[in-house]
């Protein structure tokens, strides 16, 4: 009303003209805009406060991941969705693998002469995060040996600081407050890019960090195959629990299997067939080599399973991250191959923080995926029996890549070592296993012989005297 009244004098020698309210009333307009125009932020402004806040942000995130600083950490907590990407970004930072050239440059500047060298040495380390722990560890350990105890300190303190292990827990348990905080926002931003590709990393991170009991409910809204789709991820990605595994179990083996080879595993590397008790399959992500990525095995109870209304029903869904393919097995009872594999344990409660475990193991399993060249042996139907009890014989360490080496426990010889060939590439399709009489098309359940099953021979009865 005061910019009204200021305006009056101005109105006055044209008021007569459009009439004294008319006029009155357009100059009240005309304030309103100008004062609307005087409130409104300025953009530049804008800009300027979005980017002061993003750069405060970018320290507090860099000040946890250094120096594990817990104001910092209570500040970021409180933070906007627009620094949930800042801190995914700097998570994947320290976990990548750094550059191999320019890690051993930095290992071997460490013991320069120049104390600025050395310094600026620590620093790309620590800037490489866990990736170059080991190589750390290893350097230490090399240095001792030598009688240089004071750097191989330094070095092993480095180490420690380099893999910030507090400092990753402490990032991820903020990301994951900002998941639950602004789920509502970044599940509408991210489920559209889940849906047209099931490999989205930045969604994947979100649907598997963001707390389920909060997730759950608003996937649920979604629909069914939102559903499923978001379950088959957890049980790919992360410690899977019984609470989930209840709501996966709501699902037919048929809808697993569909969803599962739209999603992450779009291979199939051993048909549906029987294997005891149970149907089985087993779909893979990615085949590079002799190296098959993110498997998943299926039980299925088949057709002719009892009780009839448990028919279509999966029993056992296994994961693996790796197989390794070492060597073909001919003329086998059942199997097609011994890999190595690699599956991830998890463990923790609710006094310590979820932790996982690499588990390393040799298997024998059905089906080559076309393209895996590796030899072939011959071995016989009791020694297939202990490969498929896990006991990994000394003949076939030539053919386990080294890295796997350390991590498994041969056992000598109890057989004669096979005969091996000269790797092929012919892939192998797990069929099912037919006896003659049978008609083609229905398979049979064959199961293994037990190990310890001695071979039954007639004894003829002792003489009389």
């Amino acid at each position: 009303m005061r910019a009204c009244r200021r305006l009056r004098p101005l109105t006055q020698p044209i008021a007569p003209i459009f009439g004294r309210a008319a006029f009155g009333h357009l100059a009240c307009v005309t304030c309103g805009f100008i004062m609307a125009f005087l409130a409104s932020p300025n953009p530049c402004v804008l800009q300027a406060e979005s980017e002061g806040r993003t750069a405060h942000w970018q320290d507090l995130i860099e000040s946890v991941a250094t120096q594990d600083n817990s104001d910092a950490a209570h500040e970021l907590e409180i933070a906007g969705v627009e620094a949930v990407p800042m801190i995914e970004g700097r998570l994947a930072k320290m976990s990548s693998q750094p550059d191999p050239k320019r890690l051993q440059l930095a290992l071997e500047n460490l013991d320069s002469h120049s104390a600025a060298v050395r310094k600026l040495a620590a620093r790309d380390l620590l800037a490489m995060g866990p990736g170059a722990v080991e190589a750390l560890v290893e350097s230490a350990q090399e240095h001792r040996a030598l009688g240089h105890e004071a750097l191989a300190q330094e070095i092993q303190l480095l180490a420690q600081r380099a893999g910030g292990q507090s400092a990753r827990l402490t990032l991820g348990r903020i990301l994951s407050t900002l998941y639950a905080r602004h789920v509502d926002a970044l599940l509408a931003q991210r489920w559209p890019r889940f849906t047209r590709d099931a490999q989205d990393q930045s969604a994947q991170q979100f649907l598997c960090g963001a707390p389920f009991q909060t997730l759950w409910p608003k996937v649920t809204a979604l629909g069914r195959e939102a559903q499923l789709r978001y379950l088959l991820l957890l049980r790919l990605k992360v410690c899977f629990t019984r609470t989930m595994e209840e709501k996966l179990v709501a699902f037919k083996a048929s809808e697993v299997l569909s969803a599962a080879k739209a999603t992450y595993w779009p291979i199939e590397i051993e048909p549906l067939a029987f294997d005891g008790a149970y149907g089985w399959t087993t779909r893979a992500g990615k085949v590079e080599g002799n190296v098959v990525t993110d498997l998943m095995r299926l039980s299925v109870k088949m057709p002719d399973y009892r009780p009839a209304e448990e028919r279509g029903e999966w029993v056992h869904c296994k994961v693996w991250a790796k197989w390794t393919y070492v060597v073909r097995l001919r003329q086998t009872f059942l199997k097609d191959a011994i890999v190595v594999s690699e599956s991830v344990a998890w463990a923790g409660n609710s006094n310590a923080p979820l932790s996982f475990s690499i588990y390393t193991r040799c298997e024998t399993v059905r089906g080559i995926p076309q393209g895996v060249c590796i030899p072939t042996a011959t071995i016989s139907g009791k020694e297939e029996i202990d490969w498929h009890a896990r006991i990994v014989y000394e003949w076939a360490r030539p053919y386990i890549p080294k890295q796997y080496q350390k991590r498994l426990r041969f056992s000598p010889n109890r057989f004669a070592p096979p005969e091996v060939s000269a790797p092929t590439s012919q892939s192998v399709a797990a069929a099912p296993r037919e006896y003659r009489d049978t008609p083609p098309g229905i398979p049979i359940r064959v199961t293994l012989p037990r190990a310890s099953t001695p071979a039954t021979q007639p004894i003829a009865a002792e003489p009389k005297k």
